[in-house]
């Protein structure tokens, strides 16, 4: 029993692992030919902006997860709530903590962001 079940868990282990590669998404070609009329010579790739900006925003979200994980549980509720646009006052009751021990978690994780160099994604 004991053998079926570790056998079982590394079979999770290996599936969750290349369901995080990427496992079974589908792929396009950028070199594919896109529109209903193939002579005007349009590819997929034309769509896309440029390299760069898929790179910054990458390096953006990587940035971001990093912020993240420094952010306690009950800030990264805070910046949820705030991000739909709920008041603050409406958030305090919710979280059960009054407004000014919100304001003090909004400076804090102002702080944050200045401290990572991410002012500019701040409101």
């Amino acid at each position: 029993m004991r053998r079926v079940l570790n056998a079982r868990l590394v079979d999770l282990t290996r599936e969750a692992g290349a369901a995080k590669r990427g496992r079974g998404r589908i792929t396009d070609s950028l070199d594919r030919e896109i529109g209903e009329e193939k002579e005007d010579g349009l590819v997929l790739g034309d769509l896309v902006s440029s390299h760069v900006d898929v790179d910054a925003k990458s390096s953006l979200r990587v940035d971001l997860q990093r912020v993240a994980a420094l952010l306690t549980r009950r800030q990264l509720i805070f910046i949820r709530e705030l991000s739909a646009e709920k008041p603050v006052t409406e958030i305090s009751q919710r979280m059960g903590v009054s407004r000014d021990t919100l304001y003090q978690e909004r400076h804090r994780i102002q702080q944050i962001f200045r401290d990572a160099g991410l002012e500019e994604y701040l409101p």
